[in-house]
């Protein structure tokens, strides 16, 4: 349960360790306080940048299995790879303290947000259906937030949402166990948890409906008096409700589980559709599901792809292509290509861009631009050029099937395929691979004709069960005298495989969830899509041998023209970099959030779904 007095942690008192370091941290302003934590803006004085540093009182590291629970959970929590979670960086002990690191979101929490009074309609739902989506992932991970309340949830300056906290959760397949206290605020915590019982997800539903609440009254459902009546309202008190919304707050705040609704997206549009609030585009996150059950490969191929979205629709505007001039550093153009881009490529002077979620792919003529619809044969997600010839993997036809089919680079004739599944391709100088689970395979192409070729073994980091297995090899690339492949936020390697010998030469251990992989100028090119930032490994030693801040949420990377490239789908830029000096030369802003980003023709093209 909160508390109500500002703490003291450690040894010296809250202000009085501003200007202090700890663990390698340089404690610089106190952001936030609780019974039992602070949070300081502190700088990590290793990597040159601003955390979060969240320190917990000696009271509650002083009990073991809460130590024990919150080190293992947290470092479970680091692996929550998606938009709408805050990163944690770190979390450790230093002395008889706790603490974790996480982003520093510059901006204000929802909590400070409505002491202006509640949201209108739309505003509320646009937030709560951000909290909602991070909910749903980390429930499919096997966690319960449990503490789902305004001031976890942040809002940087364009009001996209971050929730917090996620180092103190609880694994759904626990069931009950003691801990020390409540976990949860009073105002929004569920009857199951106040009463002791297992909990799920559910919990974090009931939290979400008490949110929206809050958003639109202006005051949580349950308010009391006192905590002890507050408590005894989530346990007995008939949920209050409000115009339009008499059908789904007492469903979203029923005493049992089972009564409500049974994931949080289902509830936000269901009051979604009671207000009358148009539906908003939602972001996909690649590998969202841990699935559990049938052979492993299966059910990492099914996690990979059921999590890409819903049905296919008709084409909309919402995805862009964007042309950056090089020389000037700024977007020349921008042309629709459907709705949810995830992949571009360029090649025989034509661009080449895979729309997921409407299932369209398209062509454009990089001199006229003119643009041209191809049929897909499925929803593409990941493509390649090569030898004239363009590599789209997609998702269909039918439910669960794959395929990687081959056009003719430049009229976008249908030339040949093959059903397998690709989680990620490249093609170049050795050809062209695809990346599945988890496996790597050389295709045989002779014309039309496409054959699985040699297949590299890629080995999983640990025993496998329901939690530890890769869910995709994520991104790979040719260059450098070696085909590269990068794992997931569950299995944090890269692979260099001999193309001529097809084997492993080194397994290189990251450190942190790998989104893409590019080759050039010298070296191996990572994003760091939690750490916002471009890793280079050098070829030569296998090693990392620069860190580069970048954009917030970089995702797609390349190399040419001069330069290292990088996407920034949060930011909404791109980062080039200067491969000579490892550092920034120019952040270009984009009007879209740019997930891929490719060189061709003079220029630097880059895809994502418009701003």
């Amino acid at each position: 349960m909160q508390g109500r007095q500002p703490p003291t942690v450690g040894a010296l008192s809250v202000d009085s360790r501003v200007g202090t370091e700890l663990l390698g941290y340089r404690l610089e302003a106190v952001v936030g306080r609780g019974g039992m934590s602070v949070v300081y803006r502190a700088h990590d004085s290793r990597l040159r940048r601003d955390v979060a540093l969240k320190v917990l009182a000696p009271e509650l590291a002083a009990d073991e299995a809460f130590r024990e629970r919150f080190l293992v959970e947290s470092q479970l929590a680091a692996s929550l790879d998606h938009p709408n979670v805050v990163p944690i960086y770190e979390a450790g002990e230093a002395g008889d303290e706790l603490y974790i690191a996480m982003r520093y979101v510059e901006g204000q929490d929802l909590k400070q947000l409505l002491r202006e009074g509640p949201l209108a309609p739309e505003r509320a739902v646009r937030l709560c259906a951000q909290v909602a989506e991070a909910l749903d992932f980390a429930h499919g991970r096997g966690l319960v937030h449990r503490d789902v309340k305004p001031s976890n949830v942040l809002l940087d300056s364009k009001e996209h949402v971050y929730l917090a906290d996620f180092g103190l959760t609880k694994r759904i397949e626990e069931g009950r166990t003691v801990e020390p206290g409540l976990f949860g605020t009073i105002d929004y915590v569920a009857p199951e948890q106040i009463r002791g019982d297992e909990i799920d997800g559910r919990a974090d539903v009931y939290a979400l409906g008490c949110l929206l609440y809050e958003c639109l009254a202006g005051e949580p459902p349950f308010r009391r008096g006192s905590d002890a009546s507050t408590l005894f309202a989530h346990l007995e008190d008939t949920p209050p409700t409000l115009p339009k919304l008499e059908e789904v707050l007492p469903r979203a705040l029923a005493k049992e589980p089972a009564d409500r609704y049974q994931t949080s997206v289902e509830l936000v549009d269901a009051a979604r559709g009671a207000l009358g609030v148009a539906e908003a585009r939602r972001t996909l996150w690649p590998l969202a599901v841990a699935v559990v059950g049938l052979a492993v490969t299966a059910a990492a191929l099914l996690a990979f792809f059921m999590t890409r979205g819903g049905s296919p629709s008709a084409p909309t505007a919402a995805g862009r292509l964007l042309r950056i001039d090089p020389g000037a550093d700024r977007v020349t153009s921008s042309i629709a290509v459907g709705d949810g881009p995830e992949a571009v490529g360029t090649g025989s002077g034509r661009v080449w861009v895979a729309s997921y979620r409407d299932g369209t792919l398209w062509r454009i003529d990089s001199r006229s631009g003119a643009v041209t619809r191809i049929p897909s044969l499925g929803r593409p997600y990941a493509l390649t050029i090569h030898d004239g010839k363009t590599y789209v993997a997609a998702l269909g036809p039918g439910q669960f099937a794959g395929n990687v089919a081959q056009f003719d680079a430049v009229t976008g004739g249908h030339t040949g395929g093959l059903n397998v599944f690709a989680c990620s391709l490249t093609g170049g100088r050795y050809g062209v691979w695809v990346a599945g689970c988890p496996n790597v395979q050389e295709l045989r192409v002779d014309g039309s004709d496409v054959q699985v070729g040699a297949t590299v073994g890629i080995p999983f980091a640990e025993p496998l069960n329901a939690g530890t297995f890769r869910e995709a090899l994520t991104s790979m690339a040719q260059g450098e005298g070696a085909i590269w492949v990068v794992g997931d936020a569950a299995d944090q390697r890269l692979w260099r495989i001999d193309p001529r010998r097809h084997r492993i030469t080194a397994t290189i251990r990251l450190g942190f969830p790998p989104a893409a992989v590019a080759t050039g100028a010298g070296g191996v090119w990572i994003t760091d899509e939690l750490g916002d930032r471009l890793v280079r490994i050098d070829p030569a030693t296998n090693r990392i041998v620069a860190t580069i801040p970048v954009g917030r949420g970089a995702s797609g990377v390349t190399v040419g023209l001069g330069s290292v490239w990088v996407a920034n789908a949060i930011d909404h830029t791109l980062t080039r970099v200067d491969p000579r000096t490892n550092t920034v030369i120019a952040t270009i802003p984009v009007a879209a959030s740019p997930q891929a980003v490719a060189i061709g023709e003079g220029s630097v093209w880059a895809v994502g779904d418009a701003r």
